[in-house]
């Protein structure tokens, strides 16, 4: 950097005169950098903004696409016994039940052995006086006991029967041996096929008789209205009931199943609200006026603005960065879209209007709220009354197609990230590009000032030199 001497000799206000002459290249500079801040703002609203989208993708429309309440709801005399999941029209009714045995799969826990007994320890050290074989099976899978075999190596060979898993656990010195299905069919067999095989179940403490504990796998057993039905888990499937038994029961307990219109209803009136909200403010965004009206200021710049001034500038600026963005607009086709789609449903063509969900007149509504819905509340009733089961699969078609479309939006790709429904990727890199340029200009303007300043230090010595070589003159004829 060049020494900085400042006007001592030609009066003039070097630091003044050097910012003038390189302002060319600060004023590039300063572009750049309300670029990349307009850029920055636009990231901002953007990361606010793609919380809320997310929120009502994985919330309300993964709550309705996915979930079971559907205009019927089932009262329990004891909900601890059973569930039903997901009941319709056809299941309308009172229904009788009694849970007398769960489903699970078989366990042994063998006996506790001596504390020395490792995963690698070799199965011939621990057998004493053993007759003669080495021989066992596994759901019909033949394992030899070879001398050289260790405690784990023969968890391993268990482990490759069919359904079934061993383990040795050294820390509390057992074998523990588990089906991996639950059900009677599904349970695992463990015996000898020899003497020798025999001594080996019983001294690593494998059978019942060497001190193993044994649980053996059992189906479900549940009484439904005086008919005993069997399952080898703890779901059923009965007339369309989807039943879960939850617990044993010592006495029959009832379920009602019955409609439910308004909590549907509710449901519905939930989601149209939600979607609103966030359409409205999406369009709001987007129908701002230009964005490069209100720009970024320089440090310049707001040296004339009042705080006040600064602040209002900044916050209507970053209001109306999304004015006209693309992936805004995609978006709100995608919400307007799923909304306006006819659907086939069960063989029947129906749309939300034709269950009293309808859009408000494109002429009679402000540019922000165009593509709301309203609810005609006592259309709605009516058809949620008379066709229930269309109501409930026409909402859960609008909402999973939307769905659907948002996930499509949201996939990693080049130049955004999953879940994200903005290029992120493309934003961060031309912030990132801005900065570099910013640097860049920046070295610029340090070189063309260092410039400048080492033609005015010039100067000013050669002034210094004149001015002593003028007084050394005057001195001669002053007599």
């Amino acid at each position: 950097m060049a020494i900085r001497i400042s006007g001592m000799y030609s009066g003039f206000d070097t630091d003044s005169m050097v910012k003038e002459l390189s302002s060319a290249y600060s004023i590039k500079k300063d572009n750049l950098q309300k670029q990349k801040t307009a850029l920055e703002w636009k990231k901002d609203q953007w990361t606010d903004l793609n919380k809320e989208i997310y929120s009502f993708y994985s919330s309300t429309l993964s709550d309705i696409r996915f979930g079971s309440e559907n205009g019927y709801r089932t009262k329990y005399n004891d909900d601890k016994v059973v569930s039903i999941d997901n009941p319709n029209k056809n299941n309308v009714g009172t229904y009788n039940f009694q849970v007398e045995q769960l489903a699970q799969s078989g366990y042994l826990t063998g006996k506790e052995l001596d504390s020395n007994v490792t995963k690698d320890t070799k199965i011939s050290s621990i057998i004493e006086h053993p007759r003669p074989g080495n021989t066992i099976s596994v759901n019909n899978k033949i394992i030899k006991i070879t001398k050289d075999m260790t405690i784990g190596e023969l968890a391993e060979e268990i482990s490759k029967a069919t359904n079934v898993h061993a383990n040795y656990d050294s820390k509390n010195h057992r074998f523990f041996i588990n089906a991996t299905q639950v059900g009677a069919n599904y349970d695992f067999d463990i015996k000898a096929e020899d003497e020798g095989g025999q001594d080996i179940l019983n001294q690593l403490g494998l059978t019942t008789a060497g001190g193993a504990t044994r649980i053996d796998g059992q189906d479900a057993i549940m009484t439904f209205n005086g008919i005993q039905y069997t399952s080898h888990n703890n779901n059923f499937e009965i007339n369309g009931l989807k039943i879960t038994a939850k617990s044993i029961s010592s006495n029959p307990v009832n379920a009602v199943i019955e409609e439910e219109p308004e909590q549907t209803f509710d449901i519905i009136s939930k989601f149209i609200n939600s979607y609103n909200d966030l359409l409205v403010k999406m369009q709001t965004a987007y129908n701002k006026p230009s964005d490069k009206l209100y720009m970024p200021l320089t440090d310049q710049e707001k040296e004339v603005l009042s705080d006040k001034e600064i602040e209002k500038w900044e916050a209507t600026g970053k209001e109306n960065i999304l004015s006209k963005d693309q992936s805004l607009n995609t978006l709100i086709s995608l919400f307007k879209g799923s909304a306006l789609k006819t659907y086939n449903i069960n063989g029947k063509k129906v749309s939300l209007s034709s269950i009293g969900i309808e859009t408000g007149s494109y002429f009679s509504s402000d540019k922000d709220h165009r593509g709301t819905l309203n609810i005609d509340e006592k259309k709605l009733k009516e058809k949620l009354k008379d066709e229930p089961d269309l109501v409930n699969n026409l909402i859960k078609a609008v909402t999973s197609d939307l769905y659907d479309a948002l996930s499509n939006n949201s996939k990693s790709s080049s130049v955004r990230s999953v879940y994200k429904f903005y290029n992120d990727k493309e934003l961060n890199k031309n912030i990132n590009d801005y900065q570099k340029n910013i640097d860049k200009w920046e070295q610029k303007i340090t070189k063309i000032e260092d410039k400048y300043y080492r033609q005015f230090s010039a100067m000013e010595k050669a002034l210094s030199k004149m001015q002593s070589q003028s007084t050394a003159f005057t001195n001669m004829f002053d007599f």
